[in-house]
């Protein structure tokens, strides 16, 4: 679930991006209530295709979900492949905590004699 400070602040930033582009507080709601499910990788990502892809500013929370695109163009990630990429970016993160663990000098000495064989 997207945090909703880090939501605001995002929103915020992208009136640096797009100088006319304020959302009142009413509306901030609203569009919280549409990336609230949205997980903070996903939402990022979303924001920076928008930014690279659009020279105007978001004009609903579904224009910057499409990432400035127009919809009848895109055709959506099916849900197998982001639950295959979500387990694809686990399965690095469990493998880069394997490495960074010490490793026994005894335990690879062995592993090492045994390649000797």
């Amino acid at each position: 679930m997207l945090d909703i400070k880090i939501f605001a602040k995002t929103i915020e930033r992208l009136g640096d991006y797009y100088p006319k582009f304020e959302l009142t507080d009413k509306e901030m709601e609203t569009w919280y209530g549409y990336f609230k499910a949205s997980d903070y990788d996903d939402f990022m990502d979303m924001v920076k295709e928008f930014i690279n892809n659009s020279a105007y500013q978001p004009q609903s929370p579904t224009h910057l979900k499409q990432g400035g695109y127009n919809a009848k163009y895109i055709i959506p990630e099916p849900a197998w492949m982001k639950e295959q990429q979500r387990q694809f970016k686990k399965s690095l993160e469990n493998d880069r905590k394997q490495l960074e663990e010490p490793v026994d000098p005894n335990k690879l000495n062995s592993l090492l004699n045994s390649f000797k064989n």
